[in-house]
């Protein structure tokens, strides 16, 4: 007897990165075609129903200090066994790639530091 419990893919702050064939969640309301939510509550989830969650670029906009609540939330809906992708950026390639032409002025590297008046585009610094 299989079980009817639905299985999703999380595809978490998604941005305009929607998927088929995944649950895409994001807070920005501007986005089509996503589920318009905090992805630090998946209360809407129960547990053990993710067999996959993508968090590409957005753990860095989330407080040092609420990172590991954060994860656990994501941990008690991910299936044992299941797969959890967490992406950051390079700071230090942003650097390397943004710094020759900083210094000579043709660029001011503002995107470094999140280049939306979009609150949650603001990146947290431990």
């Amino acid at each position: 007897m299989g079980s009817d419990r639905k299985v999703y893919k999380l595809n978490l702050g998604c941005g305009f990165d929607i998927r088929e064939g995944w649950e895409n969640l994001d807070i920005d309301t501007s986005i089509p075609g996503c589920i318009i939510q905090d992805v630090t509550d998946l209360s809407l989830y129960k547990n053990k129903t993710a067999c996959e969650i993508e968090a590409l670029d957005i753990i860095e906009h989330f407080p040092m200090d609420k990172i590991l609540d954060i994860l656990m939330e994501w941990n008690r809906v991910l299936i044992f066994g299941g797969k959890l992708t967490i992406r950051t950026p390079d700071v230090e390639k942003i650097i390397d790639s943004y710094y020759p032409l900083a210094k000579a002025g043709d660029i001011v590297p503002i995107e470094l530091h999140g280049g939306s008046l979009f609150k949650a585009s603001a990146i947290m610094y431990g």
